[in-house]
């Protein structure tokens, strides 16, 4: 086995790619729930249905762009921090092993 320390990581490139991971995560779970605001409503006759239908359809929208802004702001803030800190705390440690079907 082989020890190796994360030294630094890339801001940006974390950053960047934390936020594709999580705008296409929160999608997998916005849709179902737009749908579950606007469906009751379209199928109850409601005097409104078109407000629960846009609702839902920019709860849809919104949700993945909001959690994709907080996901970028907050893993830069984390990697600059993981980077200012690990010099003084040894940064984190992993093992790596030989993979012997290669």
């Amino acid at each position: 086995m082989n020890r190796k320390k994360i030294k630094r990581i890339s801001v940006w490139q974390t950053s960047k790619t934390l936020t594709a991971v999580t705008f296409v995560a929160s999608l997998i779970f916005a849709i179902p729930i737009a749908l579950f605001v606007s469906g009751p409503h379209m199928a109850s006759g409601s005097p409104m249905p078109g407000f629960f239908e846009f609702s839902g359809v920019l709860l849809a929208i919104l949700l993945p762009v909001m959690y994709a802004i907080s996901a970028f702001i907050f893993t830069a803030i984390f990697c600059a921090l993981y980077n200012f800190i690990a010099p003084w705390t040894g940064g984190i440690e992993i093992v790596l092993e030989e993979d012997k079907e290669v």
